[in-house]
């Protein structure tokens, strides 16, 4: 390990991720742009994952390897390798995804030139369990420099940009996202990292592919179909998973409305930003187009949480179904 304090962080949490880290993390090591670490927080993992990490580190000095004791669940591994990280730059990189050797070169170019872009990310590729990648064409129009955080905002949720949640595995300045709430243990965590980065400045899209996205039986998202299968969902199973993953202390049955909870949380968000009363209006009267996207979703989470009130004196034994945990 040299004394060095490199200008960019890539940080990899990651749970049990044998079966793609290594190309992760090969991926990071083949970047054009040179000054950069790789900090990798293993949460406890009980597959391959120590000893893929191990025999980077041990090879490069580039790569930093820490281990939890114990599994932390999703965010607060999120927040430890942030933690970890020394640079001026960071950026997030799940331990099933991959760089193009592009990527750092073109997003500190971004930062370098713009001050007041606060995040920049790419356009992205997509992949199945084939090697074969396609565009994620979704991915194209989401740049974010308009020159008031009003207009962003008003642009992040009309054009259905919070969900996808396109910017949040790009790159960071460091003292700004540390100035949010980071990855917190809520379902959404990630739309309320972007949303208070948009907040603070500008965030800007580089019209180039530069970073692949995998979707894989033990992704989050692919998880968490599973579990939303049948009636699961208006028991309320599915939710309560979705967020035992992002903390383990929420493994137990209660009541969850993700949904709601994120409605509640982007006005939380508006109202303690340092914008305009009529700016923090209009923001919040933009949320009337998630309302009308989501609508369903919100009414199922109402008849589910009458289901799980009624139901609580039986919750442990459907608590067998929060055992299973994708790679993070």
């Amino acid at each position: 390990m040299t004394d060095h304090t490199p200008r960019v962080s890539i940080g990899i949490p990651v749970y049990n991720g044998e079966k793609y880290l290594a190309e992760a993390i090969d991926s990071a090591l083949s970047q054009t742009y040179s000054d950069f670490e790789v900090v990798i927080a293993d949460n406890a993992s009980t597959d391959a994952t120590p000893e893929i990490c191990k025999s980077f580190s041990d090879k490069d000095d580039r790569v930093r390897y820490v281990r939890n004791p114990e599994n932390l669940g999703a965010s607060p591994n999120y927040r430890r390798v942030f933690e970890l990280a020394r640079g001026e730059y960071f950026c997030w990189m799940p331990a099933d995804e991959a760089m193009l050797p592009g990527y750092l070169e073109k997003l500190v170019a971004v930062l370098d030139r713009e001050p007041d872009v606060v995040l920049a990310f790419p356009r992205y590729r997509i992949r199945n369990n084939s090697e074969a990648t396609r565009p994620q064409k979704d991915s194209s129009n989401a740049d974010l420099r308009q020159p008031t955080a009003r207009q962003r905002v008003n642009k992040m949720f009309r054009e259905r940009i919070v969900g996808p949640n396109w910017p949040i595995f790009g790159l960071y300045r460091k003292t700004v996202l540390a100035q949010t709430q980071l990855l917190r243990p809520l379902i959404g965590a990630d739309d309320y990292v972007t949303l208070q980065m948009a907040l603070k400045g500008q965030l800007g899209q580089v019209p180039e592919e530069l970073y692949v996205l995998r979707t894989h039986a033990d992704a989050w998202h692919q998880a968490r179909y599973k579990q939303s299968k049948g009636l699961a969902r208006l028991f309320g199973t599915e939710t309560v998973w979705a967020a035992a993953w992002f903390d383990p202390a929420n493994k137990r049955m209660k009541v969850v409305f993700p949904h709601w909870r994120r409605l509640r949380e982007f006005i939380l968000l508006f109202w303690r930003s340092d914008e305009s009363p009529r700016d923090k209006v209009s923001m919040t009267l933009v949320l009337t187009s998630y309302i009308a996207h989501h609508w369903k979703r919100l009414g199922v989470e109402v008849v589910a949480g009458f289901i799980q009130i009624a139901t609580l004196p039986f919750a442990s034994r459907r608590t067998r179904r929060l055992d299973a945990k994708p790679t993070q």
